[in-house]
């Protein structure tokens, strides 16, 4: 290696140096810089859509005064499926139901169009206490055209079934 090296003129061995240079320039710039830069910029967004989760979050809780105001287990409305209720109620709150997937009383899952956070939570609200029904999963983003509205990526509901004691009631016991 060492007389081959001695063997090229300066001028080679000048054109080898840069190019040397020039391939651990690019090496690290496509290996090292490229991916780091990439991580940080996803970094960035997942900061930005905890962010906009946290605000959506900060809004529900303002709309509502922070207070849960539920009604109390026996008087909801149990008697409508809950796919029924979901429909009427969201129909009266101009919403507009995308699509619907699931069970009549078990478990409804819906997607909706982009609605202002306030009639949304305030209609989630009004399922919840009218029929007795609970939000188990949410997924939210903001919607394109219009960042104001809040799109319903998926919104899942469910009845939970009553107590024992609130179904029956004892007769002669204590």
């Amino acid at each position: 290696m060492k007389t081959w090296w001695q063997t090229l003129s300066i001028r080679e061995r000048g054109m080898l140096i840069i190019g040397l240079f020039v391939g651990v320039v690019f090496v690290g710039y496509q290996f090292i810089y490229l991916p780091l830069n990439g991580w940080h910029a996803d970094g960035r967004a997942a900061l930005a859509r905890a962010r906009l989760g946290y605000d959506q979050v900060q809004l529900a809780a303002r709309l509502h005064g922070g207070q849960q105001q539920r009604v109390a287990a026996g008087a909801a409305d149990r008697s409508t499926p809950l796919n029924r209720a979901l429909a009427n109620t969201a129909a009266q709150a101009r919403l507009i139901v995308s699509s619907t997937d699931g069970n009549s009383d078990a478990r409804v899952q819906l997607t909706l169009a982009p609605a202002d956070p306030a009639v949304l939570y305030g209609w989630i609200e009004q399922v919840e206490n009218q029929y007795g029904a609970v939000v188990v999963e949410a997924r939210f983003s903001r919607a394109r055209n219009n960042p104001a509205l809040i799109k319903t990526d998926r919104l899942v509901f469910t009845r939970p079934a009553l107590p024992a004691s609130a179904t029956t009631s004892s007769v002669g016991g204590r």
